[in-house]
């Protein structure tokens, strides 16, 4: 049976394992199946499907208006440079470039419109390529190159400039400041410092030149590829922008277009398929394409200042594909590449067995390691590595993390691009996803390996006490512990008391220092919290420890403490304290069992006794029926009955307080009427209340309920002890009170009581309870007969019943009171 439950666990767990894998393989599979790698000439870009272009042909698909939009940006991007560079369209190193209108010209605002600096298009290209260089010059406040200038001020100095000063001897000052060395002239043959009149409108101009050339250059270098890319025969892109009217009309097209044709270029366009027009004069935007007219303005944005009012701009994509570009390879791995039915039956598989795992992993976490053996009693079961230190785990766990995640993923983000499109052209080769399933199968493996032992460990409560770390805490605590328990009184107070303080002022010192005062102050306060636990821990056992004692004290002599948890002073005041209990227990016992000996030794006299006894009373009883004259004879023989009745009660009474003493005594106990009973014992003792001259005075009007249970013998035992204790202590010629009353429960749990009242005739001792005692009589003169055993078997018959025995006193006033449970 057992085997079969780890068998079904195994099972599942493979199941777990199987369910894992292939969802990331589904992923895969799916992403694998939804990228399309497009290569642009020398470039190649990784594009992901949309499952919205199932069942689309190419050109009406979201992918192809995603690639016909770039190259549409491609084709507004390269004209923008063209009119740049161009002149009828060819390019012209010769076209005049003001350079501060070129830096301004994607600005609305008016910057300097004074300042103006032309250059030719081809120095400026060759000065970014050799470089701008600066030199220090001495020039003084009104003297730049040589020219004298009017509004010069200091205040406009720039604080990119590193500049000193020093005073000359006539009192006029001179400033070092680096100036650009003119490596070219102005179209008009000047230099910087001649097309400005103060040392803000040069830094201005700097800035303006510097940032013209370097744009300039970026175009010139992307003139160049769009030059490859966008030519006739190695696009299928067409476009034809027409700017302008009349003999100034500019045209940029990579078609020929006759001049006499431009008005039908529209139709020219649409011949080839896909195709955007936008006539800005008019404001008219066509196009068969999924790109809006938002989207196309918003494309323009960037280039607005390059397209006049008067301009149009037709696009196209050729759909025969007639050259090897990016939409003739979107097109061939668009129809190369499958595409999922529908994204959301791949999510909704994937999540489906996403949580059948996980109802696997909750069931096999509730069953894993649970046995039962042949009684049916729980364990857990635990492997041999169960057994190994928690720190071996988690360094396990840590290799197969940084193994399978973390060393993967550094991997992949340092070479990302590389690794991308390296991985595409494996993206079809079966044994890359059989490898893949498979490293995923040994990773969750590995994983669920390591979780079920944990869950085993958790269980099993294995993981703390089987640590490397508890081991060492544990020998080290050893250590200390032993050193405190068994170290004098230096040791075990001077000695961590000084170590207390060497923590807190290191700590003080640190907390000083700027970098370890967070730490400092942290680890400050988890000091004191411990030495306060430690007091705490300290005070609290010393208390336990004195309420032990207490309770020792109290008379519990059952109390103890447990030596093994204190240490130091306590574990020697906690051993004091148990020595004291087990010798006081030691003397209590020993002090019982001398008493039960003694218990013993008078029942056995007492029964020696009652044999011959009883002869005794038989004989005295055969002599007084023998009819006897000599009247001395008669006194002898009655002195004698009366003597040896007085010793069978005697007998009697030993007997008894033996049963009570050993627990002999049996009960029965039954429904018994307290007013019955009473009338009965006092018409018992009727004579020698006579004897006495008592009259009894019974009051019954509190008592509604008067059946008790009690045993009849030892109730009638109680009274005959209570009514003989009347006559022989109370004062002759007074009245006996017996009251019978019902009380609450809430008061003692006994609710029907008897009290008794006389008038001792002696003096009553302070401590009534000495009376219960055993031979201690009321009459210390013994003047009247008695054993002084009679109140203390009233009192133990009344206990061993479920009842309660009082004893009062009011002055002379002598009452005794016992209680019982009613029916």
């Amino acid at each position: 049976m057992m085997k079969n439950k780890k068998n079904r666990t195994g099972i599942l767990k493979v199941l777990q394992i199987i369910l894992i894998t292939a969802a990331a393989l589904i992923v895969v599979l799916y992403i694998a199946g939804t990228v399309v790698v497009v290569n642009d000439n020398k470039n190649s870009q990784i594009y992901n499907l949309s499952s919205s272009d199932q069942g689309r042909a190419y050109e009406d698909s979201v992918f192809f208006n995603t690639i016909f939009g770039r190259k549409t940006e491609d084709v507004l991007r390269y004209v923008t440079i063209r009119s740049q560079l161009e002149t009828n369209g060819t390019y012209d190193p010769n076209k005049v470039i003001d350079v501060v209108a070129y830096a301004s010209r994607t600005s609305d605002s008016e910057v300097a419109p004074d300042i103006s600096a032309k250059y030719y298009l081809g120095d400026l290209l060759k000065w970014y390529k050799y470089g701008f260089e600066n030199e220090s010059r001495q020039v003084s406040p009104q003297y730049v190159s040589g020219n004298f200038i009017d509004h010069t001020s200091f205040s406009d100095n720039p604080e990119g400039f590193d500049e000193s000063m020093f005073v000359m001897s006539d009192g006029g000052e001179l400033i070092y400041r680096d100036v650009l060395i003119n490596r070219y002239r102005t179209v008009d043959g000047q230099i910087l410092e001649e097309c400005v009149t103060n040392w803000s409108d040069y830094d201005y101009l700097i800035n303006c030149l510097m940032a013209c050339a370097d744009d300039l250059y970026s175009n010139y270098t992307e003139y160049l590829e769009y030059n490859d890319t966008l030519d006739e025969l190695n696009t299928n892109m067409r476009y034809c922008v027409i700017m302008g009217d009349g003999p100034e009309q500019i045209t940029y097209s990579n078609i020929d277009i006759p001049m006499n044709k431009t008005s039908d270029i529209d139709k020219i366009f649409s011949k080839y398929g896909r195709y955007i027009s936008y006539d800005f004069d008019r404001m008219v935007y066509d196009t068969n394409t999924a790109i809006t007219e938002s989207t196309f303005n918003s494309l323009m944005q960037k280039y607005k200042y390059a397209y006049p009012d008067d301009c149009r701009i037709c696009i196209a994509a050729d759909m025969s594909m007639p050259a090897d570009d990016a939409l003739r390879s979107a097109k061939a791995g668009f129809e190369n590449t499958y595409i999922p039915a529908d994204q959301g039956v791949v999510v909704g598989i994937v999540i489906l067995m996403i949580l059948a795992f996980l109802c696997l992993l909750v069931l096999c976490t509730i069953l894993e390691g649970r046995e039962y053996d042949e009684n049916g009693v729980k364990s857990i079961r635990l492997t041999e590595f169960d057994h190994t230190p928690i720190e071996l785990w988690v360094v396990i766990l840590s290799v197969v993390i940084v193994l399978f995640i973390l060393g993967p993923a550094a991997i992949v983000s340092s070479y990302y691009d590389s690794l991308r499109y390296r991985a595409m052209n494996y993206i079809n080769n079966i044994t890359v996803y059989i490898a893949f399933a498979a490293i995923v199968a040994l990773f969750s493996a590995l994983m669920l390996w390591l979780y079920y032992s944990l869950v085993r460990r958790i269980k099993a409560r294995h993981i703390w006490k089987q640590s490397f770390l508890y081991k060492i805490l544990c020998a080290c605590g050893r250590g200390i512990v032993g050193i405190y328990d068994n170290g004098n009184v230096l040791l075990r107070s001077v000695v961590p008391y000084v170590i207390f303080i060497l923590i807190n002022l290191l700590l003080i010192l640190m907390i000083a220092s700027d970098n370890l005062a967070a730490p400092a102050a942290v680890a400050a306060v988890i000091v004191d919290i411990l030495a306060g636990v430690f007091i705490f821990f300290q005070v609290k056992g010393r208390d336990e420890i004195m309420s032990v004692m207490r309770r020792i004290i109290a008379g519990d002599l059952s109390q103890s403490t447990d030596s093994s948890k204190y240490h130091g002073d306590n574990r020697q005041l906690s051993e004091a304290v148990n020595s004291i209990g087990a010798s006081v227990r030691n003397a209590v016992e020993q002090s019982m069992k001398d008493e039960r000996m003694k218990t013993d030794l008078v029942a056995n006299v007492s029964h020696d006794i009652r044999t011959p006894l009883t002869s005794i009373i038989n004989y005295v009883d055969l002599i007084k029926r023998e009819d006897i004259d000599d009247p001395k004879i008669v006194e002898y023989v009655n002195v004698i009955d009366e003597k040896s009745q007085r010793l069978k009660s005697l007998t009697e009474d030993l007997i008894e307080v033996s049963k009570v003493s050993s627990g002999n005594v049996e009960l029965e106990l039954m429904q018994i009427n307290l007013p019955e009973m009473v009338t009965q014992a006092l018409a018992e003792f009727d004579e020698k209340l006579a004897e006495r001259n008592l009259s009894v005075v019974t009051n019954t009007d509190k008592l509604t309920m008067p059946a008790m249970m009690a045993d009849g013998r030892s109730l009638w035992r109680v009274m005959e002890n209570l009514l003989g204790n009347v006559c022989k202590y109370a004062m002759p010629g007074t009245r006996v009170f017996l009251d019978m009353y019902n009380t609450d429960q809430a008061e003692g749990g006994n609710d029907i009581r008897l009290r008794l009242t006389n008038i001792s005739e002696n003096p009553l001792p302070a401590d009534l309870s000495e009376l219960t005692e055993r031979f201690i009589r009321g009459d210390e003169s013994r003047t009247s007969e008695g054993s002084g055993l009679g109140l203390s078997i009233a009192k133990s018959l009344t206990e061993l019943m479920g009842g309660t025995f009082k004893l009062y006193s009011e002055n002379d006033l002598f009452k005794v009171e016992i209680a019982f449970k009613t029916v």
